[in-house]
């Protein structure tokens, strides 16, 4: 319903992913699937509406300073081994809602104007090895 207005406005789309769509995290499976949706549509938009001049572009955030970022693993006979194998390695603790927000305003902005079909990844590092 919304796609009309965009392709009048030329305006764009900044989808919620998760580094989840990135790699597999254990104990997470259907939100993991979910989130990799979320990164094949933003891509398949990306592709169907690029000229008509909408962009799409997901963020894919990492462990964010919030209740669901700070949740444990589910109960039960849990493997640390994996639950930790995904732990942050973050640049000075894991990111705030700000730190989000600000790539949301940016790549909602005139400044990203040419950027469409990105997966952008704001984890402090943690999916950096």
């Amino acid at each position: 319903a919304a796609l009309p207005h965009l392709i009048a406005s030329k305006g764009n789309i900044v989808n919620t992913a998760s580094t989840a769509a990135l790699q597999g995290i254990a104990y997470t499976i259907a939100y993991s699937a979910s989130k990799h949706g979320v990164a094949a549509i933003t891509k398949g938009l990306a592709i169907e509406f690029a000229a008509k001049g909408v962009r799409v572009n997901a963020i894919c955030p990492g462990h964010v300073n919030t209740a669901m970022g700070n949740s444990a693993p589910p109960p039960g006979d849990v493997d640390w081994a994996l639950v930790m194998r995904n732990a942050p390695k973050l640049l000075d603790g894991m990111c705030e809602p700000e730190d989000i927000a600000e790539l949301f305003a940016f790549l909602a902005s005139e400044k990203a104007r040419k950027i469409t079909g990105s997966l952008f990844t704001i984890d402090g590092g943690q999916l950096a090895g």
